[in-house]
């Protein structure tokens, strides 16, 4: 046992609950379990309570199973990546608790922290794309579609990267999720939302300053009287950027507090400096190469060595990608960067990549973007040119970014500068054995499409 001063009656319900949610994610320390420990020991309301987070847990873990989302990326990696795979699937094995520590933090918050014991709506989606599901307060797990209505303690998880859904609270405060995002949202006289994991967009209209909007991560605390900012979400990391007005963030591991303001950056990670920085703006060149196995985050590619041109070291081939009753495909994808995105688009900014087909046909090549201040803006694609070089030939191709049209797009409007790409996706509905040694972005270029030859 570890000797601690605080006392049950000394944890707020908040506390509490980080208390339990760092215990289903396995962060827990002594001094934490102790004090957890105790709650339980000396409080009937809390241990029934636990118990129930726990079953329920079980029931979250089946409908919202990682290894339909771990499948696509399976033998994608280098050797290193893949024993760090084989790893992570093991702890999968073991029970599924990250997935309920995220997840069924949602089911608690609702039930519990937030005081609803009766819900009532609180909200409603709209903008709804892709695979959106509802996890209800009592259980039960609907699709998500425009007009879904939203209780308090309702979880809305959104799934791909290019899924997005808008919910409103009744004052017009906004909450757009993009991507694999889920988020816990309740409203008992002050909103507050749970973000889990993902990519958030936030436009908070004025709230009393007594009762701010507060959104919890897994590492930090914020609060928002009202302004719009982005929100990047991950285990051991919150990434913040305030586009207007300002919020108060508080990192959870050591209470720390600091104010970020319009046009400011703060990344919360581990016991790292607590510092504001000026928001980067995107890079004006950008590079991409598999020298050293695939870049952390890529999901779709698999790592390759042979074959390559003269002094690589490393290469992506494509991979097969289920997308349900979508399609199945055959993708390469990079690394998603929703928060900072990976490059500038200019009038004079090109795509180039290095490339080999052994069955040489169609690939589209997809551009996703969103919109400065946060929501999904669309896909734009660039699919005229038939690759129908020599089969297993190296060759690079030079494509203008105005030559990249938006899908779906009756008027075929070219991709505008002001967006913000994150993420470069290769797609074909067969498996052509495409190979990628390299892709980059420059400005300056021909102003046209080449091919090129690689000896």
């Amino acid at each position: 046992m570890v000797d601690d001063p605080t006392t049950p009656e000394d944890l707020s319900a908040d506390v509490f609950l980080l208390l339990v949610l760092r215990y289903f994610d396995g962060d827990v320390n002594a001094t934490e379990l102790t004090q957890l420990n105790e709650r339980l020991r000396t409080d009937d309301s809390c241990r029934q309570r636990f118990m129930e987070f726990c079953t329920r847990g079980m029931l979250v873990r089946e409908i919202f199973d990682p290894e339909r989302q771990a499948s696509l990326r399976r033998e994608t990696a280098s050797p290193r990546m893949q024993e760090r795979q084989t790893t992570n699937r093991k702890w999968r094995r073991l029970g599924g608790l990250a997935l309920a520590a995220s997840l069924l933090a949602g089911v608690m918050i609702g039930w519990w922290f937030f005081n609803t014991p009766e819900s009532h709506t609180i909200g409603s989606l709209q903008g709804v794309s892709g695979d959106v599901r509802i996890l209800a307060v009592g259980g039960e797990v609907r699709s998500a579609e425009n007009g879904s209505l939203i209780k308090s303690g309702d979880t809305v998880r959104a799934s791909g990267e290019r899924d997005q859904a808008v919910f409103n609270f009744a004052d017009g405060t906004k909450i757009t999720l993009i991507g694999d995002t889920s988020v816990t949202l309740s409203d008992g006289g002050q909103k507050s939302v749970v973000v889990h994991q993902g990519n958030l967009a936030v436009l908070a209209k004025p709230q009393p300053r007594e009762l701010p909007l507060v959104l919890a991560t897994p590492t930090a605390r914020i609060q928002v009287v009202g302004t719009q900012f982005l929100l990047e979400t991950r285990r051991d990391h919150t990434d913040l950027s305030v586009i207007e007005g300002r919020v108060r963030v508080t990192r959870v591991d050591d209470n720390q507090s600091v104010e970020v303001t319009q046009g400011k950056r703060l990344l919360t990670k581990d016991r790292a400096d607590f510092s504001v920085q000026d928001i980067p703006k995107p890079h004006e060149r950008w590079e991409l190469d598999f020298e050293d196995g695939l870049p952390t985050g890529m999901s779709r590619g698999r790592f390759v060595r042979d074959g390559l041109p003269a002094g690589s070291q490393g290469g992506v081939a494509a991979v097969r990608a289920d997308h349900g009753k979508h399609a199945i495909l055959h993708e390469i994808a990079t690394p998603e960067n929703w928060s900072r995105g990976l490059f500038a688009v200019h009038d004079d900014s090109h795509l180039h990549f290095t490339y080999k087909m052994e069955r040489p046909d169609w690939l589209n090549v997809f551009i996703i973007v969103r919109e400065p201040n946060g929501p999904f803006a669309g896909n734009y694609l660039f699919n005229k040119p038939v690759f129908r070089g020599p089969a297993g030939q190296w060759q690079s191709i030079t494509i203008p970014l105005s030559e990249f049209k938006k899908a779906g797009s009756e008027k075929g409007e070219s991709l505008p500068t002001h967006l913000v790409p994150f993420l470069v996706l290769f797609s074909s509905d067969n498996d052509r054995g495409l190979v990628i040694d390299r892709i980059w972005v420059t400005r300056g270029g021909p102003g046209a499409v080449e091919f090129k030859d690689i000896q």
